[in-house]
């Protein structure tokens, strides 16, 4: 009885939508069907540079080494309610991304037509995003399991930075804690750039160590895409106060938008930044997706 059960466990038949069941078939590298399952994936490994067509039933593993330019992934333009198709990166790349598109006009992505413009994009080592048609008519995708990555960086000004009296000064930076998706420059641009639309809480902090007296002020410019998002003062209460800030702006900024920020002190005379741990100048980013 249960090598009768068996046998009819693993036919291969016309699929239903099922759970995922990730056991492969010895040597052949693709997914073992399982009657009445929809979700099993063949899957097919590829180092494309050049755009890719996705298929129903089908995870495209792709591996980015070789592209010379941003490719797209194209959503099957036939598909049957309960189908489905992936892609997953293998390896990232610092510079390119594969952008995802719905194959044809009229076809929608979570209710939105994306056959002209990327719903997302992916470039990060492991990433992944599945898809199920929700709708036969266009086809119509919904997203089933979205694990792109969030791009997060850190840029710190570790030596001191001189600040001139009543002149905003740009935060060069020196150094890079950390880096998710390759946006920061600490060298060369002294920013961060975004490489996929979408919202961003921005960071930044600094400090100005017992100069101010009475009344004067440290200020802070937050600037994204050549826009200030974020103006913001502290005021000395006392004479020679130290005077520390921090302010968080949280934005929908599109690909390529540049994050950086200023500082701006009137004390009247020329003082460098700290370089203490918790008081040098900071500009921390996180993507939320």
């Amino acid at each position: 009885m249960a090598d009768q059960y068996l046998q009819q466990l693993t036919e291969d038949t016309a699929p239903v939508a099922s759970n995922f069941i990730p056991s492969s078939d010895s040597g052949t590298g693709r997914l073992k069907k399982l009657k009445n399952s929809r979700f099993i994936y063949e899957h097919q490994t590829s180092t494309p540079d050049a755009n890719i067509t996705g298929e129903v039933g089908v995870l495209d593993i792709v591996t980015m080494s070789s592209m010379t330019a941003n490719r797209d992934y194209v959503l099957p333009t036939t598909a049957a309610v309960g189908e489905r198709c992936g892609i997953s990166i293998v390896d990232g790349d610092d510079t390119y991304g594969v952008l995802i598109k719905s194959g044809a006009a009229g076809d929608k992505i979570n209710n939105v037509d994306h056959s002209s413009t990327e719903w997302s994009r992916l470039f990060i080592a492991g990433e992944s995003v599945t898809f199920v048609c929700i709708d036969a008519a266009g086809p119509h995708w919904q997203v089933e399991n979205d694990r792109r990555i969030p791009c997060k960086c850190r840029l710190t000004r570790d030596a001191v930075l001189l600040l001139n009296n009543n002149t905003s000064t740009p935060v060069l930076f020196d150094n890079e804690d950390y880096d998710v998706g390759d946006i920061g420059d600490p060298t060369t641009l002294n920013k961060i750039v975004v490489r996929r639309a979408g919202y961003y809480k921005i960071n930044a902090c600094a400090a100005l160590p017992s100069v101010l007296d009475l009344a004067e002020i440290l200020l802070m410019y937050i600037i994204t895409g050549g826009v200030t998002q974020v103006s913001t003062r502290r005021v000395a209460a006392a004479t020679d106060q130290t005077v520390e800030m921090s302010e968080t702006y949280f934005g929908k900024l599109a690909v390529d938008d540049d994050i950086r920020f200023s500082l701006l002190q009137n004390s009247g005379g020329n003082y460098n930044t700290p370089t203490g741990l918790s008081t040098k100048p900071k500009l921390m980013v996180y993507e939320q997706l």
